[in-house]
């Protein structure tokens, strides 16, 4: 099934091979009523709007025939849709930009195709301000197809390999720019690491014996701290109070 958007384009393509003179121009009239419909659909998302498209390019397209014509007429596809798929890769490249400087400017897709890229493909026509085509291409991220689709010059060109290798250099300066020396060793580092080698260096020097030794008083003097304080805190026997005082 197509839809009255197709469908337009199928009778406006063909009816010239049926119709002439003041019939195609009464056809083409009901067209142009049909095509009035549908803007005014996309407009306001009102489908209902389709009945009066159909009726415009079906009942007023065959109305406007005023005689019969015999013979055999080889109907084709409408020729925008060949158009259409031969420009398709054009068009994706275009959209891409777009998309590319809508994305970074904060603009639409449609007012970057409408109002930036006329500029920027005048201003770097055929790579002629290499410096401003090498920031064109830093700031939108842009690969040779791309440049050589905005400036005119070919995609594999030297120059444009070359604008692309230092616009690729240009962000990545303009990265580490925005860092602030986010990406650099920390200087701290180096002092904590002279401590280390210090350390290990005075282990290395002391001798095997006085570890265990100080570990050995150690031990000795703990136990004896812990046998005075017991005998501090444990009260004398006399002074000691025995059932037999509380009966």
């Amino acid at each position: 099934d197509e839809t009255p958007d197709d469908l337009i384009n199928w009778i406006e393509d063909n009816t010239p091979k049926d119709y002439h003179g003041e019939e195609l121009a009464d056809a083409y009239d009901f067209l142009r009523n049909a095509d009035r419909w549908l803007g005014r659909v996309r407009a306001t998302q009102n489908y209902s709007f389709w009945r009066y498209a159909a009726d415009n390019m079906t009942a007023g397209v065959a109305a406007a025939r005023r005689e019969s014509k015999g013979g055999w007429t080889r109907y084709g596809p409408p020729s925008y849709w060949s158009k259409l798929g031969r420009s398709r890769g054009t068009r994706d490249r275009r959209d891409y930009l777009a998309r590319r400087i809508a994305a970074t400017n904060g603009v639409s897709m449609s007012t970057a195709r409408r109002e930036i890229m006329p500029y920027l493909a005048t201003m770097t026509h055929h790579c002629k301000n290499r410096e401003l085509t090498v920031a064109m291409a830093a700031r939108y991220e842009l690969e040779a197809e791309h440049v050589s689709f905005v400036t005119g010059s070919g995609e594999d060109t030297n120059k444009v390999q070359s604008i692309v290798e230092d616009a690729r250099e240009l962000r990545e300066e303009q990265s580490v720019a925005a860092s602030q020396g986010a990406f650099e060793p920390s200087p701290d580092h180096e002092p904590s690491e002279e401590t280390a080698v210090e350390a290990d260096e005075a282990a290395e020097d002391e001798p095997e014996g006085a570890g265990e030794a100080n570990e050995d008083s150690e031990d000795t003097g703990g136990e004896e701290a812990c046998d005075d304080t017991a005998a501090e805190s444990r009260p004398e026997d006399d002074e000691q109070a025995g059932l037999s005082e509380f009966i």
